[in-house]
């Protein structure tokens, strides 16, 4: 579930900052990840250019820099697949790569609309690199896990009274 988070995250953050990445505008980048930071569980983000150097990073704590950002190459592999990390700072959290492609006018092949990413001959402007925190989902599964066992230790103190009147 959160990982299907972080990528959507990721892909509309993608989006949404192809012209500041296009220009290089780190203070744009920087103010949208700062904005995006204001959600509950969103870590870091993370803005690389073509050649995967840093441009703007927004977190949320101090100590944190460029070499907290999770070194995954940037491949055809490792785009939107969800990787779980874990730090003494952060706790267990995953991180999502995405591609910022240049949006170009779509172009008609044959009878079909066919965009620039679609057909494939672009290279992307930059990436998006987005740190979602594990730590609310952790909390929620315990308490889950405790309410089952609370919910099995009632039973059974209701069920042995019920079973020595029955013997």
């Amino acid at each position: 579930m959160i990982g299907q988070q972080a990528r959507m995250i990721a892909y509309t953050l993608a989006m949404a900052s192809e012209p500041s990445v296009a220009l290089h505008d780190k203070k744009q980048l920087d103010a949208i990840g700062r904005d995006l930071l204001n959600t509950r569980s969103v870590l870091f983000v993370a803005f690389q250019d073509s050649k995967c150097q840093p441009l703007a990073l927004a977190n949320r704590y101090e100590d944190f820099n460029w070499s907290n950002v999770s070194p995954i190459h940037p491949d055809t592999e490792s785009l939107y697949v969800v990787h779980p990390r874990s730090s003494t700072t952060f706790g267990e959290f995953v991180d999502v790569y995405a591609p910022v492609f240049a949006k170009r006018p779509a172009s008609i092949a044959g009878d079909q609309l066919v965009t620039a990413e679609a057909s494939g001959d672009t290279k992307p402007l930059g990436y998006v690199i987005v740190g979602v925190s594990l730590d609310r989902e952790l909390a929620q599964l315990c308490w889950v896990n405790w309410l089952v066992a609370g919910i099995g230790v009632v039973m059974v103190l209701f069920s042995l009274p019920i079973a020595y009147l029955l013997v």
